[in-house]
């Protein structure tokens, strides 16, 4: 996670994209949270919504916004065409964290 998260920031990337095992950030209900800032991941992970692999996966997304990658996506891996949706415009699942959400 720390080593994607630097090379997005080092070579200026628009946005890093996390392959997971689970369906994106899981909010407090449980349910994938589709959008987020700094502020609300900070609130989950401070809350301990956010546990286990998800908290160094979160920390190294918090550092690429830092750090001037505009948005990190934490996706389904097991979702066919999930990286395609990503390029054409057409994702509706997992979970996207940039500095222009509240």
């Amino acid at each position: 996670d720390q080593m994607a998260s630097a090379c997005a920031w080092g070579t200026g990337c628009q946005a890093l994209v996390y392959l997971t095992d689970v369906a994106g950030v899981l909010g407090g209900n449980g349910t994938t949270v589709r959008s987020a800032g700094p502020a609300e991941i900070e609130d989950l992970r401070n809350r301990h919504v956010i546990t286990g692999g998800m908290l160094p996966k979160t920390l190294s997304c918090l550092e690429a916004l830092e750090r001037g990658v505009p948005s990190v996506y934490v996706l389904p891996g097991a979702s066919p065409g999930v990286r395609r949706r990503v390029v054409d415009g057409t994702l509706s699942e997992g979970t996207c964290i940039s500095k222009n959400d509240k």
